[in-house]
């Protein structure tokens, strides 16, 4: 029917027994893709990412998404879309101001959507800190967006638990939209002179070829003739001089336009492969690495994200191990001068994990080479507990030195008088051997068990002895030095620690990456967290209740590292973290052994308290 606007088409995204339900406009879909292929190609390596707010309706358990709004990203740290200060406040203004937009009249912000092109399609901590703070209501949605080259574009959406928890890594359901048609390209350097070239030349040049019998059979004409093709010549030379002068110009013009675009930058990265593992390696007498004062590198291998800080000596190295694990692995250096913003280089290695390497086993997969790891450890915490039990086991009782037991004195022989002396029959009593003497604690003389001679007289009565008590040793009346130090503590691990793998502490050592902090050599309560680390500080993953009403921020001081700490709540995430093993100074371990799950760790929290 002619003035009737069609209604538009909408596409459905539904997960049983979870809400929201998701209906979207294709060809708000359709906008949206195409502003995330326009960012992802931009320029090589994943462009920039963008961003905006979903407006729509919502109707019980049913958000649509009817249009959107772009928020505005000054790219101030990297080309990710990670928001600045001044982004912030034009994000909240957006939302403020929405009802006084009349195309937005009736419509709310229903979610976000942003696109991820070096990462995977997930939420990362940075995503979800977003989404909590902006569009914290429960029916509020996530949509992400990952273009590939040569490939649809995948989108998913990411929406809230009964319990108010995201599902983080990854989208229940995900689809394809796209791609978006190709422009095409522009007119090759061969085909730009065409028509200058061809304007005299038919006009000119065909009467000349073509009378030039008659004109060599007339005398007089020859002359003009000549000047004739005198002044083609000339007019093709003049020409010439102007393609020339003009190709000249554009040369300079374009090379000075390369010339700002490939200037060389202050700091540059590069991943290579050596002896069957990569290494991250900069330039440390660059101006850029001398001048700062600190660093991080931020490591994205396929799904997981790993941000190792740097020190000026680390810095200074020229070179960073990575432990690949999967065929894409993006690297972004970041060097923070004593003042002025920070400089950041980025690279990109592709490959299979030990593919090329010179030093890895010849048809061995790496997965086995993980494994073997494993067992390895394995093995080594097998021996360690059974030392353990030996220790443990109860063995025969050290000897103890016994103390000297003076001689027993004689016992006066009385005089034999008449009134004394036994009768001839009664024999004289027998000598009596001396008996083994028992010392138990405390140490007693036991009497030996004889014949009772006759009676003595009073006055001839043995003395008793008393036996020295033994003396302590000298260590216990020294006695240990009492400890003055904090009654708890924390400590910061980092490093990139893979999953199902084992990390060792003692005291102030790690078998593997950074320790910052130390623990005492005392009976321990121990707590570990797995942590990220951003450019917004510190975030640790609790599965503590009393996180579950929303995060907890920490100033920075001594006990985080001078780091912004915000407390999250994300039990799946803790519980992939377990201590195996704590501190045990009676028995000469003072240990710690934490053990990764599922994902590989790259910054840990470890909370200590004294046992009293």
């Amino acid at each position: 029917m002619v003035g009737v606007k069609p209604e538009p088409e909408f596409g459905a995204w539904r997960v049983e027994g979870r809400f929201p339900a998701v209906e979207y406009s294709l060809a708000v879909l359709d906008q949206i893709v195409e502003a995330v292929l326009e960012g992802f190609q931009s320029f090589p390596y994943g462009g920039v990412e963008v961003g905006g707010v979903l407006f729509g309706a919502r109707k019980g358990d049913l958000v649509r998404i009817l249009t959107c709004r772009p928020i505005r990203c000054e790219y101030a740290t990297s080309p990710g879309f990670v928001l600045s200060p001044d982004d912030e406040k034009a994000l909240d203004a957006l939302l403020v101001s929405h009802t006084q937009d009349g195309s937005l009249r009736g419509l709310v912000p229903v979610g976000w959507y942003h696109s991820h092109t070096r990462s995977a399609l997930c939420l990362t901590g940075q995503d979800l800190e977003l989404h909590n703070r902006y569009f914290p209501e429960r029916w509020q949605v996530a949509m992400v967006l990952q273009p590939q080259n040569g490939k649809p574009t995948g989108v998913g959406f990411f929406i809230r638990e009964p319990d108010g928890i995201v599902r983080t890594e990854a989208s229940y359901q995900e689809f394809e939209a796209g791609p978006i048609p190709q422009v095409e390209p522009p007119a090759s350097r061969d085909e730009v002179p065409v028509p200058a070239r061809s304007l005299p030349a038919p006009v000119l040049l065909a009467p000349e070829v073509a009378e030039a019998p008659a004109r060599a059979e007339s005398a007089p004409a020859f002359p003009e003739a000549a000047a004739s093709r005198g002044k083609i010549r000339k007019a093709w030379i003049g020409l010439w001089v102007a393609v020339c002068l003009a190709l000249i110009g554009v040369g300079l013009l374009a090379s000075n336009y390369w010339r700002k675009l490939i200037t060389p930058a202050p700091l540059s990265v590069r991943v290579v492969e050596k002896n069957g593992r990569l290494e991250i390696q900069w330039d440390p007498a660059a101006e850029a690495v001398r001048a700062a004062s600190r660093g991080s590198i931020e490591i994205q291998d396929g799904k997981a994200t790993v941000v190792i800080p740097l020190d000026p000596s680390a810095l200074r190295s020229g070179s960073w191990p990575v432990a690949q694990t999967s065929e894409d692995v993006g690297v972004r250096l970041k060097v923070q001068p004593a003042s002025g913003e920070p400089i950041v280089a980025v690279a990109r290695f592709l490959g299979r994990p030990g593919a090329r390497g010179a030093g890895a086993a010849p048809g061995r997969p790496p997965a086995d080479q993980v494994r073997g790891e494993v067992e390895q450890l394995r093995a080594e915490k097998d021996r360690l507990d059974r030392e353990l039990k030996k220790l443990q086991e109860p063995g025969p009782a050290p000897a103890v030195p016994k103390p000297a037991v003076p001689a027993k004195p004689m016992l006066p022989i009385p005089a034999q008088t008449a009134s004394s002396r036994p009768p001839a029959e009664v024999p004289s009593p027998p000598l009596l051997a001396p008996q083994p003497l028992v010392v138990s604690s405390p140490p007693q003389v036991s009497r030996p068990v004889e014949t009772p001679p006759p009676p003595p007289p009073a006055s001839a009565a043995p003395e008793r002895v008393a036996l020295p008590k033994p003396t302590p040793p000298a260590e216990a009346a020294q006695g240990t030095p009492a400890y003055r130090g904090p009654a708890s503590g924390k400590l910061i691990w980092t490093g990139f620690l893979q999953k199902n793998s084992v990390l060792s502490i003692e005291g102030k050592r790690a078998s593997t990456g950074q320790l910052t902090g130390e623990l005492p050599n005392l009976p321990l309560r121990i707590g570990a967290h797995a942590a990220e680390l951003s450019g917004r500080g510190l975030t640790v993953f609790s599965s503590n209740p009393k996180y579950s009403r929303g995060p907890v921020t920490e100033p920075p001081g001594p006990q985080n590292g001078w780091n912004r700490t915000t407390y999250r709540y994300d039990p799946g995430v803790a519980q992939d973290l377990v201590v195996m093993e704590t501190p045990s100074p009676e028995e000469g371990r003072n240990r710690i052994l934490l053990r990764s799950g599922e994902r590989p760790v790259s910054v840990i929290l470890i909370d200590w308290e004294i046992i009293r």
